[in-house]
């Protein structure tokens, strides 16, 4: 009767008990590893059929929204199917024959524990031929920033027309193992739509050629991604800063690069004939010259560079011009007219337009004794 009592109470307590490590092991800290795919790694499988698959050496938190962040080539629409322990994945229309297929999981894939890959996961197989030791690799940039572009789409085309494709990450850097060797157009584009193809007469992109043989395995390809435009810029609007400079803004960025041996600037009063000769036009801001003191003392500090924004490798495209003229402007209203202004594309454009310019007052009196007030203050102990 002791022992029937005994295994009762037990039962219930064996149940409840909570799966935790064994006494004096130490918690599981280490992400999923990966311990085998289907097909390995740049193996050669004619004719395949069914799910390529990922396999890993745990249980797998379900992975969300994995469709949308997996990275696959040759373009198309993929089936992700998240398991136990695997993960597959097939196309929605099939496998082709004769095809390179490339697979990139996301890094952040996690265990029951939430350890997550610090890494891209990969996967490389050909339902063809061997699959060549090639790599093309880049930036994608955006040309109006100057800056790497984020999430840009990347085709990589050649005769056989298969849309082998990648895409730029956060610095916009992408990278496709495995391409067949053969002349290629590398295609850079901001997929707006998500149809795979680029319109140049709406999306913003370029379009570079490079080669892919036996002696040269590896293209580095950089692209700048144009807005997409048809039209010469226009001006919009003129404003005076001051009585030197006067800024012209068009509706397209003009080309920073561009040495405006074409462009004319023509500023005249209105009414009447006088015209202000332009001494200096440049695209955006004008460099600030480095200042150098007359004489090096003791005291002196020196000079400085002015500081330039970071991780841009080309200049940033503006929508202005600043002009500086010869005389200082008086009051009054002026006629602005602009032409020879180039935009990225190469358009060359222009227009006219009025502006109206009131010097500001001269200091007062009392102003002038407030500035002797604070220098006075400054030669004090």
């Amino acid at each position: 009767m002791k022992s029937r009592l005994f295994l009762m109470l037990c039962v219930p307590a064996v149940a409840c008990a909570k799966q935790e490590p064994p006494p004096g092991t130490h918690p599981d800290r280490q992400a999923p590893r990966v311990v085998e795919t289907y097909p390995s790694y740049g193996e050669a499988v004619p004719g395949f059929e069914g799910d390529a698959w990922i396999q890993f050496d745990e249980p797998l938190m379900n992975p969300r929204n994995i469709e949308r962040t997996l990275l696959a080539s040759p373009a198309g629409r993929y089936e992700v199917m998240p398991g136990r322990t695997r993960i597959r994945v097939r196309p929605e229309d099939g496998w082709l024959d004769g095809v390179v297929y490339y697979f990139a999981l996301p890094a952040g894939i996690a265990d029951l524990l939430r350890n997550r890959t610090a890494a891209p996961i990969e996967l490389l197989f050909s339902t063809g031929t061997d699959v060549s030791p090639t790599l093309v690799k880049g930036h994608a940039y955006d040309r109006v920033t100057g800056r790497g572009s984020q999430g840009a789409r990347l085709l990589f085309l050649s005769e056989d027309s298969v849309p082998y494709t990648a895409v730029s990450d956060t610095g916009g850097v992408f990278r496709l193992p495995g391409l067949p060797y053969g002349d290629y157009r590398a295609i850079a584009f901001i997929d707006q739509n998500r149809d795979f193809e680029y319109q140049d007469e709406f999306e913003p992109g370029d379009v570079v050629p490079f080669e892919l043989t036996d002696e040269l395995a590896t293209a580095s390809v950089d692209l700048w991604m144009l807005p997409a435009d048809s039209t010469p810029p226009v001006l919009a609007s003129v404003e005076v800063l001051d009585s030197l400079t006067v800024r012209l803004t068009f509706d397209d960025p003009l080309d920073p690069e561009s040495s405006l041996a074409d462009a004319v600037i023509r500023i005249q009063a209105e009414p009447g004939d006088r015209t202000w000769t332009v001494v200096d036009i440049v695209v955006g801001r004008p460099v600030e010259p480095v200042v150098v003191p007359d004489s090096i003392g003791v005291d002196a500090a020196p000079a400085v560079p002015v500081p330039q924004p970071t991780g841009l490798s080309r200049r940033p495209a503006q929508s202005f011009v600043t002009v500086t003229v010869a005389e200082p402007l008086v009051a009054g209203t002026y006629r602005v007219e602009a032409s020879g202004m180039p935009n990225l594309r190469g358009l060359v454009g222009g227009g006219d337009a009025n502006v109206d310019y009131v010097p500001p007052p001269p200091p007062t009196e009392v102003d002038l004794d407030d500035d002797a007030a604070a220098d006075k203050s400054e030669d004090m102990p």
